[in-house]
């Protein structure tokens, strides 16, 4: 039977595996995601960058990540219950070097504003980790920013200038083996900072920082920042995303939905 053109028939429903740069007006730089084929196959050493054209001008694979120290990926490729399994010492680091953004987060002259999220499932016993970043070591002479899971009851942004830490924090509660959604959206340049932790909504906060012009003196790092305070055994990542932009309430709500649908669970 010939189904008349005027009548729309509907989708199924299943996974939402779209890259995060078709939510309205995120600006995306990468989407990396153990649980679509397309970003990691099952094998080798390169965890695939979905966005087609990031939006700072770089190429797709520009935002790649390499696989350090071989984390254990767990489940079938493609599957919406796989994961990274993290064994504390496993991280991936951009697979090209730093581009321009990466390098520059943590810059009041010179950087621009961007969002950061991961999605991870805490381990058995949290400790203070870095979930991403640059960071340099606060015992060096280095520049660098990252996210730092701080404690049970803290999510932290860190800056590092010449081995001198500025930090602000956000209050909230981490429990142990339970699954994450953390963002933190910062402009070093314009003085804002907010954070989100399974919310769609963002909280603010005042921004503490130095001042600096100076590249990222290390790689930008998941699971990890300059080698530093690796995520401990039993921790999961799922994914990791970044924006060229401070996203709004509305478009993390946007990346909220794409991810609970992709992952099978609801974070907010």
């Amino acid at each position: 039977m010939l189904i008349p053109s005027s009548i729309v028939m509907p989708h199924a429903t299943g996974r939402n595996t779209s890259p995060l740069s078709q939510v309205s007006g995120v600006q995306a730089l990468f989407d990396v995601d153990a649980t679509l084929s397309s970003s990691y196959s099952g094998a080798g050493t390169n965890w695939a960058n979905l966005i087609a054209a990031p939006d700072d001008g770089s190429g797709q694979s520009a935002y790649d990540f390499t696989l350090k120290v071989s984390p254990t990926f767990t489940g079938s490729a493609g599957n919406a219950a796989a994961y990274w399994g993290m064994g504390g010492s496993n991280y991936f680091e951009i697979a090209g070097g730093n581009t321009a953004v990466l390098g520059n987060i943590h810059k009041t002259t010179g950087g621009a504003p961007v969002t950061m999220i991961i999605a991870l499932r805490t381990p058995s016993s949290i400790a203070t980790v870095n979930l991403l970043g640059t960071e340099a070591s606060v015992s060096g002479t280095g520049t660098g920013w990252s996210m730092r899971l701080q404690s049970a009851t803290m999510l932290r942004n860190v800056q590092v200038i010449g081995g001198a830490s500025s930090n602000t924090s956000y209050t909230t509660t981490f429990s142990a083996s339970t699954d994450y959604l953390a963002a933190i959206a910062v402009d070093f340049t314009g003085a804002t900072v907010k954070f989100a932790v399974n919310a769609r909504s963002f909280t603010g906060a005042t921004l503490t920082h130095g001042t600096t012009t100076a590249a990222a003196a290390h790689a930008f790092q998941i699971g990890a920042a300059d080698t530093l305070a690796i995520v401990t055994s039993g921790t999961r990542i799922y994914g990791a995303y970044g924006f060229n932009k401070l996203l709004t309430d509305s478009q993390l709500s946007g990346v909220i939905d794409v991810l609970n649908s992709r992952h099978g669970r609801t974070y907010a």
